[in-house]
């Protein structure tokens, strides 16, 4: 770790410690009961327990203290509690498996915190919003690396799969055998030249899936730089889904490109939620479910979540627990699945609020 941004996070460690009413609070705060969102900030998957060891035994009301023991006492006191602190802060950081990002999400648990291009970006959580109600106690990992759900509400995760190209030719009655639905890319468009492109597998892979009785989605990654190319996109899945009788949702695929250069690169969070929003109203006018794929970094820098968390979500996170704190409707959990008839690594996801039960 580089020393500026060891300095960094030991700077913002010492501001927050120097709260001792809100470390108190804090602590308070994580031996909440509950499953969801509190459930991932207090799990020992992530630092919650740093808080825990900071909340010492003589901490007490600041005011008190300086009038016991005078200024001085107090200081020397206070700068004794700040050096345990670093140096536990340190001892955990450096657990194997514990990243900075891990422990900043900790300690700003009403913020989402995302790293990006060498930065740190914190946005506030909506709690106005349908939260994440999914426990992750009740998520348990099988020994071929696929994930299952059920808590005691009677909520089931659906096992299922989205494909392209990319897995190749599929199997699917191989494949039916071990989940229940599959999203299928229908297209893309480029994001350099622009050009809407058909995914080459899509055919054979909707006629499979359906001859097979899956439950079926679609979804089109979009590069829309403004309202007619979002139109032209809508109007092209919708195009294509008239010679096809799918129950599942038409996902729009928001997610930034790997080198961070991609056409749209330079709309504004409002300009691409706008985009989004028109999107999804015109695959509903058509009698389609519209559904947002995402992933945390996406919804952090690339748009306003807080207004479009109406429409059905597709949340990809690959790793446990799942740090969110808003409903989502399928979780896409791997990147990296085997199943039965298909040779290429795939996506695996669960449908927590299965469509077809609607």
């Amino acid at each position: 770790m580089s020393p500026i941004l060891l300095w960094a996070i030991v700077s913002t460690v010492l501001a927050l410690v120097a709260l001792v009413c809100f470390i108190t609070l804090f602590a308070k705060i994580m031996r909440m009961p509950g499953g969801g969102w509190k459930e991932v900030i207090g799990s020992d998957s992530v630092p919650a327990v740093i808080v825990e060891e900071f909340a010492l035994d003589e901490a007490t009301d600041e005011p008190e203290v300086a009038n016991d023991r005078g200024d001085g006492d107090y200081l020397d006191a206070k700068k004794e509690a700040e050096d345990s602190l670093l140096q536990r802060l340190r001892g955990y950081m450096e657990k194997e498996g514990v990243s900075t990002v891990d422990v900043l999400r900790t300690l700003f648990p009403n913020q989402l915190v995302v790293y990006s291009n060498d930065r740190y970006y914190f946005e506030e959580i909506d709690h106005s919003l349908p939260a994440n109600e999914y426990g992750d106690s009740y998520f348990t990992e099988n020994a071929d690396g696929t994930w299952a759900y059920e808590d005691d509400n009677g909520v089931i995760g659906h096992p299922g799969i989205d494909v392209s190209r990319f897995q190749g030719e599929i199997d699917w009655t191989k494949a039916s055998s071990e989940i229940e639905f599959a999203i299928l890319r229908l297209g893309f468009r480029g994001y350099t030249e622009g050009a809407i492109v058909d995914d080459e597998t899509f055919e054979a892979n909707i006629q499979g899936a359906l001859e097979n009785n899956l439950h079926v989605g679609v979804y089109f990654l979009t590069q829309a730089k403004d309202a007619d190319e979002i139109d032209e996109e809508a109007a092209y899945v919708l195009d294509v889904l008239k010679d096809y009788g799918i129950d599942g949702p038409v996902v729009l695929d928001v997610e930034s490109v790997a080198n961070g250069e991609g056409r749209t690169s330079d709309l504004t969070k409002e300009e691409r939620t706008a985009l989004i929003r028109r999107f999804t109203e015109k695959i509903s006018e058509a009698g389609h479910k519209p559904m947002l794929y995402t992933n945390l970094k996406s919804m952090v820098l690339m748009m306003n979540y807080k207004d479009l968390a109406d429409i059905p979500l597709w949340y990809a996170f690959y790793s446990r627990p799942i740090y969110f704190p808003y409903a989502y409707d399928i979780l896409q959990y791997s990147e990296s699945g085997h199943v039965d008839g298909i040779t290429e690594p795939v996506d695996l996801n669960l449908a927590m609020k299965p469509w077809w039960e609607d």
